[in-house]
């Protein structure tokens, strides 16, 4: 649990799948959370006390998953601004090919196939 409140702190992210150096912190916490939700789903009954998450342990880890969702959020809306401005000062969309531009073309592209996403998922 220190190891994955360190990293969130210095990183101010949760560990991700995708890295190799921080693959195996990001599977603990995958674990961790499934015994939250097994603990959430059975709350009440015996199947909680043969856990080996404590209430405070859940708690803890709690915490850091707000914080990281908060950090996600403050991120997006971040790029959100970036976007606004870039939109507002170059009257165009970023484009892919110019190098300061291409991580927020990237993002935006991210942006709209979420929304198709759920475009197409409401309509179903």
């Amino acid at each position: 649990f220190e190891e994955l409140e360190a990293f969130m702190l210095e990183h101010d992210r949760q560990p991700s799948s995708k890295d190799d150096d921080e693959r195996s912190l990001w599977r603990w916490m995958k674990y961790q959370q499934k015994k939250i939700r097994r603990l959430e789903d059975n709350e009440g009954s015996d199947y909680t006390s043969s856990m080996d998450l404590t209430e405070e342990q859940a708690n803890r880890l709690a915490v850091l998953q707000r914080s990281a969702a908060s950090t996600t959020e403050f991120r997006w809306e971040q790029r959100f601004e970036e976007l606004e401005t870039f939109l507002r000062t170059h009257g165009r969309k970023p484009r892919s090919n110019v190098g300061e531009e291409r991580n927020l073309y990237h993002w935006m592209n991210r942006q709209q196939k979420r929304i198709r996403q759920l475009e197409d998922n409401e309509g179903s």
